[in-house]
């Protein structure tokens, strides 16, 4: 219900003008309010997906300065720093922290399947879903104490493997090259790159000379 009410405030600080928020209190007469979005919620492994943790407060209420928020990402890996934008619209102050996410780590791939006598099989599921960390937001009391104010979960985000688990076990790594079934591998090399043009270097380098 939180979540829904933070939303319908965000829209309203997106769209309003400056005048009409200058009245407008937050949903419940509550002083802050938080949400946790991820997008995309499903994605293939290695994929980046953008976390967002939005705050809306009412300064009357609640020191934007004294507020701390706590985000972990965990199995995922922020790509870059964590970019903080504040706006005032009125009488509310709205704050946004945004990362870009990727996880190349175990922890993003399925588990092994158990069988019926608890040892694993060899098998992994197509689909992974991870829970992050919820975000804290923290506040320093006059006493110089920072509790949790608020914590706030991100939604289940689903991650996809690349491997067709189902296209792996039809293969056979018995049958010949080319037939149904094989395994597809190439003994070429990778086309040349070069960071510049030989021809250039040359040139360069008889002008030096």
């Amino acid at each position: 219900m939180v979540g829904r009410a933070l939303l319908a405030c965000l829209a309203f600080l997106l769209l309003a003008d400056a005048a009409a928020a200058r009245e407008e209190p937050l949903p419940g007469g509550r002083g802050l309010v938080a949400a946790a979005s991820l997008a995309p919620s499903t994605h293939l492994f290695g994929d980046s997906v953008v976390a967002r943790f939005d705050v809306v407060l009412d300064p009357e209420q609640f020191d934007s300065d004294r507020l701390e928020v706590r985000l972990r990402f965990a199995p995922y890996e922020p790509v870059g720093s964590v970019e903080e934008t504040r706006r005032e619209v009125g009488r509310l102050v709205h704050l946004r922290y945004e990362a870009t996410l990727r996880c190349l780590h175990i922890g993003c791939i399925a588990p092994r399947f158990q069988s019926a006598l608890g040892a694993q099989e060899e098998g992994r599921a197509e689909r992974h879903a991870i829970r992050l960390p919820p975000a804290d937001i923290l506040y320093e009391e006059n006493d110089g104490s920072t509790p949790v104010l608020l914590s706030k979960r991100f939604p289940i985000v689903e991650v996809v493997s690349r491997i067709n688990t189902a296209r792996l076990e039809a293969l056979d790594p018995d049958a010949r090259p080319g037939s149904e079934g094989a395994f597809v591998a190439s003994l070429e090399p990778p086309d040349r790159t070069y960071r510049a043009r030989p021809a250039l270097l040359a040139a360069l380098a008889l002008g030096a000379a």
